[in-house]
């Protein structure tokens, strides 16, 4: 019987075999969650409370969420500061509120049936003269 010793380069073929594969595995799908993440839809406005003046069409302040106390309802009558630029102070002035959206998405980090948590809310307003 003759004896044949195994071959080095078949034995280093099967080695990277049995331990790139699962490396390649984990590292395309870490690739491709955060290429799902990447296409997520992300505004600005994600994380705050927008107001938006529904007679010019256009934003006039944002509130993170995390620094909000209370919601405004509709009636209601806000202050809001407006943008400065250039030290000109715009949209600034005291408008009332017309309509309330809440806006949630999914949250998988919650463990329980359907969860969801506020991403955005909406706030359109009309300035009073």
């Amino acid at each position: 019987m003759f004896f044949t010793w195994p071959d080095p380069i078949s034995l280093v073929a099967d080695a990277v075999t049995i331990v790139g594969v699962p490396i390649l595995w984990f590292t395309f799908r870490g690739w491709f969650k955060e290429w799902k993440y990447e296409r997520e839809h992300n505004t600005v406005s994600m994380g705050c409370m927008e107001f938006n003046n529904v007679d010019d069409r256009c934003g006039v302040n944002l509130v993170p969420l995390e620094d909000i106390n209370a919601v405004p309802r509709i009636g209601d009558q806000v202050y809001l500061p407006g943008e400065t630029h250039d030290r000109k102070h715009y949209g600034t002035g005291l408008y009332e509120v017309l309509n309330v959206v809440f806006c949630y998405g999914e949250a998988p980090e919650i463990n329980q049936a359907c969860p969801a948590r506020p991403v955005k809310i909406i706030v359109d307003v009309r300035k009073i003269e």
